[in-house]
C-alpha cells in the first residue's frame, strides 16, 4: 500500500518473463513470506541467463547483514559474467 499498488497487482512470476537482461534471484531459505519454493518458481519463469542463490538460514531481508563476504562475491561474480566489458570496469 505505501508504494502505491495492492498486493494483488504484485504477481512477479507472472511477468518475470518480460524482463531484458540476466536475473539474479536471492532468496532466503528460511523465508516465510517468500518461500523458497516460490523462490524457485520465479526462477523457472525466468529467461536465460539467470542464476538463484538460495542463503541457507536467511530469512526475508538483510541479505548482506547475514552473509557479506559470500554476498559480495555472488554479486560481483553475477555482474562480471553479465555486464558488458566497458561496463565491468565502473563496478570492479
Amino acid at each position: 500500500p505505501r508504494l502505491g499498488f495492492s498486493h494483488e497487482q504484485l504477481k512477479p512470476i507472472e511477468r518475470i518473463h518480460q524482463a531484458k537482461g540476466a536475473i539474479l534471484i536471492i532468496a532466503g531459505a528460511q523465508d516465510e513470506h517468500t518461500t523458497l519454493a516460490e523462490s524457485q518458481n520465479l526462477f523457472e519463469a525466468a529467461n536465460h541467463p539467470k542464476s538463484l542463490w538460495a542463503i541457507k538460514g536467511a530469512a526475508h531481508i538483510n541479505f548482506y547483514d547475514y552473509s557479506p563476504e559470500q554476498y559480495q562475491q555472488n554479486i560481483l561474480l553475477f555482474f562480471s559474467q553479465h555486464l558488458n566489458p566497458k561496463d565491468r570496469k565502473s563496478i570492479l
